[in-house]
């Protein structure tokens, strides 16, 4: 199916098979229904696979009390939430720190001078 137009499909499959067009319609949404379905089925075995096996990297993680073994955890742990579609794309997550960083929280004093905390 792949490099072939639809209407290229249906006219090779009336033509070899001596089918009508539409029947050939037909037959063809089947298949292009079940090839969506293997990919998506194949898409979520590839999820899995790579889910199990940041869980096998955070249990054999051995130095999870020191920062840098805390801030490996952090990442492998953000890693499995964008594979499960959670957490912002790493560009989005930038703009959302920036933002963050930008509106800085104030503290007014008795006098009425707000200073930045």
């Amino acid at each position: 199916m792949q490099g072939f137009s639809t209407s290229e499909i249906i006219r090779k499959a009336v033509k070899k098979y001596g089918i009508s067009e539409r029947q050939a319609y037909n037959y063809h949404k089947k298949a292009f229904e079940r090839f969506k379905s293997d990919n998506k089925q194949e898409i979520e075995e590839k999820k899995a696979y790579h889910l199990e096996l940041r869980r096998k990297f955070l249990k054999d993680l051995e130095d999870k009390k020191t920062s840098s073994g805390i801030t490996t955890a952090l990442r492998v742990a953000d890693s499995m939430a964008r594979i499960e579609g959670l957490g912002f794309p790493p560009q989005q997550e930038k703009e959302k720190r920036e933002e963050e960083e930008e509106q800085k929280a104030t503290m007014t004093l008795p006098d009425g001078t707000e200073i930045e905390i």
